[in-house]
């Protein structure tokens, strides 16, 4: 029987990445997304042969393991919430938007500006409280969808923006959390190939172009670029965490 490691986090929390960027390290296949029945992304590796294999995930920690003993171990993905609306910003786009506010796009200079406020509460709202109607897996908030992997034995917290500035780092504890033993050539040689710049290149010579565009640029910080003074100050009243400070 496989060994099952869940890769997991709130949506837009950059867990496909890492999800792959593991599978890749330890060279097995991402098998899917689990318990999933649609398509998922993530999914490749196919040729690798492994006692392991990679799946992405959303759920909670009650709905990932309640009656399930078939995880062998899980990696939680948490990511600043406010680079979360960011992204969600720009990836669900079918979000419906009223007729008042189709009018106020249209009104020169300020009516873009107007409407990204707009839409900036409207994520913030939603990734704060939680709002089926972004996404079902946002039904639940930010916090409470965290909170629930929090002093969990099976589970290592491992920040999103600690990838991006130390990724053989970050890599060593997940290999460390597995009990799995790789050089730092593979590790380097798996970041490498896991690189935003590698595959989209990957993906644009194999003309796999929902791929090719559902990688931006994962970055931290972009919120500061978006957010007004009183979107700053609701995540400053709304929300405390010891993984980020909101007073930023």
């Amino acid at each position: 029987m496989k060994k099952n490691i869940i890769i997991v986090g709130y949506p837009k929390s950059g867990s496909t990445w890492v999800t792959r960027l593991t599978a890749e390290v330890i060279g097995c296949p991402v098998a899917g997304f689990w318990q999933g029945v649609h398509k998922e992304l993530a999914v490749e590796g196919d040729q690798r042969s492994s006692e392991y294999q990679c799946f992405k995930s959303h759920h909670t920690y009650d709905e990932l393991t309640e009656g399930d003993d078939r995880i062998f171990k899980i990696i939680y993905v948490l990511r600043d919430p406010r680079d979360v609306v960011i992204s969600a910003k720009h990836f669900f786009r079918h979000i419906p938007v009223s007729f008042y506010q189709r009018i106020i796009r249209k009104i020169p200079f300020i009516g873009k500006k107007l409407h990204q406020s707009h839409l900036n509460k409207y994520f913030i709202e939603g990734i704060i409280n939680g709002n089926a109607e972004i996404h079902g897996w946002m039904r639940i908030s930010w916090k409470e969808h965290y909170s629930s992997y929090l002093e969990k034995h099976d589970v290592i917290i491992l920040r999103y923006e600690d990838f991006i500035d130390h990724p053989e780092r970050e890599l060593v504890k997940i290999l460390e959390h597995l009990e799995i033993e790789r050089t730092p050539q593979e590790i380097s040689n798996a970041i490498r190939h896991q690189s935003k710049e590698e595959r989209k290149k990957e993906f644009l010579e194999k003309g796999d172009m929902e791929n090719y565009h559902f990688i931006r640029s994962g970055s931290s910080g972009n919120w500061r670029e978006e957010f007004s003074g009183s979107d700053r100050k609701m995540f400053r009243r709304e929300l405390k965490s010891a993984y980020y400070n909101f007073n930023d």
